[in-house]
């Protein structure tokens, strides 16, 4: 349960996070859009495909679950 756990933490953790990037930059390019120096300073975001978000979404993931197995496992054998 503590893997499945570290798990879900890591999914939603890294979920979230590019969400509020997506969010953030769509917000700054709205509000100042009228410069056309923007769009060099902040370029589409091509990272936010789906291979990339799945990435993103794995490597969070695992990320939880190394830290659920490492806390886990030092406490097995006390």
């Amino acid at each position: 349960p503590y893997l499945l756990a570290g798990l879900l933490q890591g999914l939603l953790g890294a979920v979230l996070s590019v969400a509020m990037v997506y969010a953030l930059h769509h917000l700054i390019i709205e509000q100042l859009s009228a410069s056309s120096v923007l769009q060099l300073i902040f370029p589409d975001p091509a990272f936010l495909s789906w291979w990339w978000l799945s990435a993103v979404a794995l490597t969070g993931a695992m990320i939880g679950v190394i830290g659920s197995y490492l806390a886990v496992r030092k406490f097995r054998y006390l």
